[in-house]
């Protein structure tokens, strides 16, 4: 899978095949990092306790949350950036930052969604009774 910017500007179908084994290479390893969960202990004595108790740190696992998902909008915004010409200059992109500053809307992919959930979280872990 070699391609660069230069083959990826040629737009031949080869690197369009490239980028897409890419791809498909990224998103198996996640698929199978998620389906590797399985092989974890059930534990079972910690979610009986759990589930008779409930959790201790609501608040504190309302942030991690919070902070893997905040990570995770701004790695897929950062992806999509780098795709199109308008925006892989950006600093999100890898780009070295542009001469001309295009518009700011690729930033609602970050901040749209997490603010959605920072509402959501907000209303379960602090207003929930």
């Amino acid at each position: 899978l070699a391609f660069s910017k230069a083959l990826i500007k040629e737009d031949a179908q080869v690197t369009r095949d490239a980028v897409a084994y890419s791809y498909y290479i990224q998103y198996a390893s996640i698929a199978t990092g998620c389906l590797a969960v399985v092989l974890l202990p059930s534990q079972k004595a910690a979610v009986a306790e759990l589930k008779k108790n409930g959790g201790s740190q609501p608040r504190v696992a309302a942030f991690i949350f919070f902070s893997f998902f905040t990570t995770l909008c701004v790695a897929v915004t950062g992806s999509l950036s780098s795709m199109y010409e308008s925006t892989n200059c950006l600093l999100l992109a890898g780009g070295d930052g542009c001469e001309v500053a295009p518009s700011s809307t690729y930033l609602l992919g970050i901040f749209v969604p997490v603010g959605l959930a920072l509402l959501l979280i907000a209303k379960f872990t602090f207003f929930h009774k």
